[in-house]
Parts: C-alpha cells; sequence; structure tokens
C-alpha cells in the first residue's frame, strides 16, 4: 500500500507529461478522480460489510490495485486511458484504506484490539517511509515505469497471501464488569461466559476485573451472563 501510494503521486507528474498539461491545471483531474472513485466505492463498501463478501470484495480490490498498476506499465498512455487506470487505481487503493483497519479490529483478541490498531496505524508510517524510498530507488535506477512495475509485483504477491484467508466473523466488542477477581476465578468465569450464547471470545483480566467479549449481537442476550456479584459461581 505505501508503495502504491508512492505510485499514484508518479501517476499525477506522468499525467503532465504524456498528456501535456500544465501543472496548474493536474488539481482538475485530480479532484475529479477522487470524486469519482469515491462514489465507485461505496457500493463494494456496502458489499464488503456482509461477512459472506468480505473476502471477495477484499481479493477483487487487491487485483484492482494490481491490475491498474500493471496497466500504467504496460499500456500506451492517453488522457482518457490515464484518468481511467487512475479512477480503478483509487477505487482499489481506498477501498484497502478503508477495509483494513476493520478487518484489524474484527481479528484482533478483544483485549488487544486498540494496541492492534495503535500498530498498524504505525505500520503505516512506517511503510509510507519505506515504500517511498524503494520507490525512489527504483525510480532512479529503472526509470517511472518500473515503479509501476513493481508496485503491480507487489499487489500480485499481496493476492496469493490473501487467496487463502477466510472471512472473519463480524462480532461486536462487550465489557462485562466482573468487579473483584481472583486467580481461581479467572478460568471459571471465562467457562462460564464462554457458554453464553452468542460469546465467541473470551479474555479476563483479574488485575482490572473485567471480561473482554467478542459476541454475535443476532444471538447474543446479557441476561445469560453471570450475575455480576458472584461471576464464578
Amino acid at each position: 500500500m505505501p508503495l502504491s501510494r508512492r505510485a499514484s503521486w508518479c501517476c499525477r507528474w506522468r499525467c503532465a507529461t504524456s498528456a501535456g498539461l500544465e501543472l496548474g491545471r493536474h488539481w482538475q483531474v485530480y479532484l475529479g478522480v477522487l470524486v469519482v472513485s469515491v462514489i465507485l466505492m461505496l457500493p463494494l463498501m456496502f458489499m464488503a460489510g456482509r461477512r459472506e463478501r468480505t473476502r471477495g470484495v477484499f481479493l477483487f480490490a487487491i487485483g484492482l490495485l494490481g491490475t491498474a498498476l500493471a496497466a500504467l506499465y504496460f499500456v500506451p498512455l492517453s488522457l482518457v486511458s490515464l484518468v481511467g487506470l487512475l479512477v480503478a487505481f483509487f477505487v482499489a487503493f481506498n477501498l484497502l484504506e478503508a477495509m483494513l483497519p476493520s478487518l484489524v479490529s474484527r481479528v484482533a483478541p478483544p483485549d488487544c484490539r486498540g494496541t492492534a490498531l495503535g500498530f498498524y496505524s504505525s505500520s503505516q508510517f512506517f511503510g509510507t517511509f519505506v515504500g517511498g524510498s524503494l520507490g525512489g530507488i527504483i525510480h532512479g535506477l529503472y526509470g517511472l515505469e518500473a515503479v509501476f512495475l513493481a508496485c503491480a509485483l507487489a499487489a500480485l504477491a499481496w493476492l496469493l497471501l490473501a487467496l487463502p484467508m477466510e472471512a472473519p466473523q463480524k462480532l461486536s466488542n462487550y465489557i462485562y464488569k466482573a468487579g473483584h477477581l481472583t486467580a481461581t476465578d479467572e478460568a471459571l468465569l471465562a467457562t462460564r461466559l464462554a457458554a453464553c450464547p452468542g460469546v465467541a471470545e473470551v479474555v479476563v483480566v483479574v488485575e482490572e476485573g473485567l471480561a473482554y467479549l467478542k459476541v454475535d449481537r443476532a444471538s447474543f442476550d446479557e441476561a445469560t451472563l453471570p450475575p455480576v456479584d458472584d461471576p464464578a459461581a
């Protein structure tokens, strides 16, 4: 993703050189591309919200990203073709930008959700630095077109790694306030909470007197949870 972001800036430069656009008019193309790409992305976002389609939309976005980048390398560019490829690129890019934090949140353990999202955010900044540096090196050694090819190959590798993935179950986070707990209570409480309908994951933190749950709202009922005054009974 960071290397692809670097390529998007290269696309703007190439737009000027290949289509003869003046520097002062770049924003017109860029703004139009972003608006159209967001409009086209919205239906895909709604589809991705359904668990049975999450995997398909995610793989489609990666494939579309790689295809757009490969086309920028192989296809002779005119203004029309360049704008079309930029739209495809930003549809995929913006869709992945929106989906990835959601997927991280859904697969993270219930007590580490904030940590996982923080790590994801930090990795984005680090990736921008590494991707930008590699993109600059490739540009300097092999030219602008090689940056698109390198990004396309990176997207292909990502697609191959993502193919075996399964769509994570769509669960909600729930915090159970257990009050004072001892080490003995931990396993008993975890067992009782896990047996409640709709509870998929349980992490009990004795020091905090809390249990972090991931629940399926369609079948979860708070009334089935153990009484707070005696959670391990």
